[in-house]
């Protein structure tokens, strides 16, 4: 039992994350529940998520959609894989991305000018973390784009990983 109740506490820091990498810290819990098998989430989750009144809240939009909302942010859940990674092996992390771009920590993407190297910066990073967020540290393009609106990703998604050969791994490409 304890066991399962380990697993549901990093289910739910797993949404919580996605909410706070989202722009407006809102997902529809369609979106979610599609790319519930990514994450490890349980099929029953939208009944769950009111079990967690603190960390959750779902709107339901004028169209009948049916939103989650982050309710409280937590700075312990706003540090990336990458940062961790970073604090352990600053040189590896150097190399394995090519942005000349140096920023700070209230870097909001969702804020940037859409085409520029800073915004570019930010997507490369949301989908990093994204799929650290996954049970098997992979995703298809698919779902990635199915998270298009709340992350501020482009048409321009597939082209832009492509242009990261040493952080993501594109099957297919030679």
């Amino acid at each position: 039992m304890a066991l399962m109740e380990a697993m549901e506490g990093d289910r739910v820091n797993k949404v919580r994350k996605l909410l706070m990498m989202s722009a407006n810290k809102r997902i529809p819990l369609s979106k979610i529940y599609h790319c519930r098998l990514l994450f490890g989430i349980p099929e029953d989750f939208r009944d769950r998520v009111a079990k967690y009144p603190d960390y959750f809240r779902v709107v339901v939009e004028g169209d009948g959609k049916r939103v989650l909302e982050l309710v409280k942010w937590d700075p312990l859940l706003a540090v990336s894989s990458l940062e961790r990674e970073f604090v352990v092996n600053e040189d590896k992390v150097k190399r394995a991305f090519r942005f000349p771009v140096k920023h700070g920590k209230d870097l909001d993407g969702s804020r940037l000018d859409l085409w520029t190297l800073e915004a570019e910066k930010y997507r490369v990073g949301i989908l990093h973390e994204f799929l650290s967020l996954t049970l098997e540290k992979r995703a298809s393009i698919h779902h990635i784009v199915e998270f298009k609106e709340e992350f501020s990703l482009t048409k321009h998604t597939y082209q832009m990983l492509f242009k990261q050969p040493r952080t993501f791994y594109l099957p297919g490409l030679r």
